[in-house]
């Protein structure tokens, strides 16, 4: 059934009706003003209440801005949380592969690992030291620092054997690398030393220990 015109007009009398009482007591207290001040109260009660209304729109502005400025704060410490967690766990997985690379070579120094990556490439002959220099321990791992020549070696056989060394998966860093340049029976050859760190997990009791 389709509202009718008088149906409406019985729904909006009601909130009239709720005022009533309001304009019967707005209607006493001017009624003995004068034109000139009922007209000044009216226009005082119109600013008032305008203002009032300004004010409140202009809090409610600020205030939906505070609330904005901390959605963005919160959405940004969001996702410092995920890329700190993300961190977390990539450095988790690095972690884990470190310790899966130390525990592979667990019973092999660096001077039989070099030596066996030299005989991989056929010039075990060209290495002439493996000399170790320092130890140091960072909590329950173990850095030693050692000292590498090998001499008389073609271009080819130093990138075949760098090559061995940085893809095997042993713990080592190479720190340092010099060439210099050396002539056997008027052939060019090169002559490489290395500053080569290498990593060994402690057991308990030698940490504690």
């Amino acid at each position: 059934m389709k509202p009718t015109l008088g149906a409406f007009s019985r729904y909006m009398r009601r909130p009239l009706q709720a005022l009533q009482p309001l304009r019967a007591r707005l209607r006493n207290f001017t009624e003995g003003m004068s034109p000139r001040d009922r007209l000044l109260f009216m226009g005082t009660v119109v600013v008032l209440s305008l203002g009032f209304l300004v004010f409140g729109t202009v809090f409610m502005l600020g205030r939906l801005d505070s609330l904005r400025e901390l959605v963005e704060i919160r959405q940004g410490q969001l996702a410092q949380v995920e890329e700190m967690r993300t961190a977390y766990t990539e450095g988790q997985t690095r972690l884990e592969e470190l310790e899966k690379r130390l525990g592979a070579y667990k019973g092999t120094t660096l001077s039989a690992f070099l030596e066996q990556s030299a005989g991989k490439v056929q010039i075990q002959d060209n290495l002439k030291q493996v000399k170790e220099r320092s130890a140091a321990v960072h909590g329950n791992l173990e850095e030693k620092l050692f000292s590498v020549e090998l001499s008389r070696l073609t271009l080819e056989q130093v990138v075949s054997f760098l090559y061995e060394v940085e893809t095997s998966g042993y713990p080592l860093i190479i720190r340092t690398a010099k060439f210099r340049t050396v002539y056997v029976s008027g052939q060019k050859l090169l002559k490489l030393n290395m500053d080569i760190s290498s990593f060994r997990l402690l057991e308990e009791d030698e940490v504690t220990g």
